[in-house]
């Protein structure tokens, strides 16, 4: 990544403890920063308040001052020219907190004053010329943005695939369903003919018997009436 010039975007950048006010690592750039000043800063009853995880900012000395704080009572510090743009001074000091608390978190919380300022030079000396290139932040948040973007459009695009085959397995279970039901329709059909097949056996064996009934009356009948008719 290329630093190239000073822009005098940055001036200061610094970290500390709310509860004990003391300045634990600090690196001036651009412009030297009174540190006695960043101190008594840092004492003022409305900093030592700030909401955790929250930007706050003021303008003192012709200069932006930039805080934020997170839950062990560290406060981040950045100071920049009345310009400079939230997004950029937002997004320095997320970067600072990230690395310094991953790097120097434990020794951060009892160290002396200024105790970390030379084992975090090479960090903070590297954000001051990273954020001071307002073009340069830009272009990353630009790129940022864009992952971003895509990753959302990659995000949606995994939940209509999953949406899809949750579809596709709703129509599997309906068609193996309709199987199911098919199966059912043409063995209740095959059992129904069969019941109508000895249903229609049974009346025609009841018509075959009623008949030869008749037959039998009827010749009965006849042959009463041919034997009476001998004995005239």
């Amino acid at each position: 990544m290329s630093r190239g010039n000073k822009k005098g975007n940055v001036h200061f950048l610094g970290v500390g403890r709310t509860i004990d006010q003391v300045l634990v690592a600090s690196q001036s750039y651009n412009s030297d920063v009174d540190l006695a000043v960043v101190e008594q800063t840092m004492a003022q009853p409305n900093v030592r308040s700030v909401t955790p995880d929250k930007l706050c900012s003021f303008t003192a000395a012709g200069m932006i001052w930039w805080l934020q704080k997170d839950s062990t009572e560290l406060i981040f510090l950045l100071t920049t020219k009345t310009d400079y743009p939230t997004h950029a001074a937002m997004n320095c000091l997320k970067e600072l907190q990230m690395e310094f608390v991953g790097q120097f978190g434990p020794q951060a919380s009892s160290c002396s004053g200024r105790g970390l300022t030379r084992r975090s030079a090479s960090l903070m000396k590297g954000l001051c010329q990273k954020y001071d290139n307002l073009e340069e932040v830009d272009q990353l948040t630009r790129v940022a943005g864009k992952l971003e973007s895509t990753k959302l459009v990659m995000q949606e695009n995994m939940q209509l695939a999953l949406a899809n085959c949750v579809k596709l397995e709703d129509i599997t279970v309906a068609a193996e369903n309709l199987a199911v039901q098919s199966n059912m329709f043409a063995s209740n059909a095959k059992e129904l003919e069969r019941k109508m097949w000895w249903k229609q056996c049974k009346m025609k064996i009841m018509i075959a018997v009623i008949v030869t009934i008749i037959l039998g009356v009827i010749i009965a009948i006849i042959a009463v009436q041919v034997e009476s008719a001998k004995n005239r």
